[in-house]
């Protein structure tokens, strides 16, 4: 992981990626085809993300899933939220404060 810090922009965090996954890949004695076929990816597309670090989202959260990585997108996620406001906070509040019926 030492090569992260020398990474430029979005191509080689790509190329990074993948080359993690595969390396996840082979440590689980995966093949692609087998990869492929317990992911729902199509053996192509892990073929090309393999090579060029290119794969769509949706591949890419299954591929994660299925070598057990998919909580760090979760994570990466939360991560990313902006923290409510007070007036948020009480506004979510007073919304869930609510009871059928009742006005």
């Amino acid at each position: 992981m030492d090569t992260i810090l020398s990474l430029e922009g979005p191509s080689e965090v790509q190329k990074a990626f993948a080359k993690t996954l595969k390396e996840l890949r082979l440590s689980k004695g995966y093949t692609q085809k087998t990869l492929s076929r317990l992911s729902g990816v199509s053996e192509p597309s892990l073929k090309r993300f393999e090579h060029t670090g290119e794969v769509s989202f949706a591949s890419l959260l299954k591929l994660s899933e299925t070598l057990g990585l998919l909580p760090l997108f979760k994570n990466l996620a939360e991560s990313c939220q902006s923290p409510l406001t007070a007036e948020e906070v009480r506004q979510r509040a007073r919304k869930r404060a609510r009871v059928r019926g009742s006005k």
